[in-house]
This record gives structure tokens, sequence and C-alpha cells, in this order.
């Protein structure tokens, strides 16, 4: 192995309260909520990069209203994000980019876990809420 490489078990890390890390995130109440693992959280840049796992209710939704501090990457790993009508509007394998300053929401109908990374410090929540789908 290279000198200065790191390499984590991701699989033996365990799964974080996100309100730690994300500013305005509320705490979880099992088996909802939102939780992460640190992958690497620079302090001198802030730059932070975390797998992020969305639990939504059984047969409610969870909108995310979020505003980014910095630029966020993320790319779904499983699961789908949904609109506020419950219909998928975006899931497993695709990427997003957002600049800074980027007020944005999503509804999550089912475990969610995406690869996000901001090249400094994490998003801020402004709301976590349980809804029931809009109706078609």
């Amino acid at each position: 192995m290279e000198e200065g490489t790191t390499i984590l078990d991701t699989d033996a890390m365990p799964w974080e309260s996100w309100d730690r890390y994300f500013p305005g995130a509320p705490p979880n109440r099992d088996p909802a909520g939102a939780w992460c693992k640190v992958l690497r959280h620079h302090r001198e840049t802030g730059r932070f990069v975390c797998l992020l796992r969305v639990v939504p209710p059984p047969g409610r939704l969870v909108r995310i209203v979020a505003r980014t501090r910095s630029t966020e990457e993320a790319l779904t790993l499983s699961g789908r994000v949904y609109d506020a009508r419950g219909r998928p509007a975006s899931g497993k394998g695709e990427y997003v980019q957002r600049p800074p300053g980027s007020l944005h929401s999503a509804y999550y109908g089912e475990e969610v876990i995406a690869l996000v990374a901001y090249d400094g410090e994490p998003e801020e929540i402004l709301a976590f809420e349980e809804v029931a789908p809009e109706p078609a």
C-alpha cells in the first residue's frame, strides 16, 4: 500500500446520528431518521465525506429541506428519492452536484444510502419532517 493511503472497512463502522455533523438536523427517532458514517472530515478545510442513510417511518415520506454551505456531490448507492406525490424522482446510480448556497428538498419513501462529499462544511438542515404522500 502506498504511503498516505487510507482504507476504511465501512461495513465495520457504526452508523452515527447525523445531528452530530449536520447543523439543524434533529436527533433520530428509531427506526426513522438519518445516520452517517464519516469517511473523512478535514478539520482545517472542513472537507467532509460520509455515507448518509435516511430511513422514513413505514407508510410515510420524510421531507428534508437543506441549504448547502459548500459544494455538495452525492451518489445514490441504494434506494430512491421521491417527489411530493410519492413518485420516484431519482435512484441508485444517480449523481447530483449542488453549488454553495443551494436550497433544495427531497422526499424519502424508503431507505436510501448515498455517498456524499462537501468541499467544505456539510449542509445545514432547515427541515426534517414526516409527511403523507400528496394525492396523485
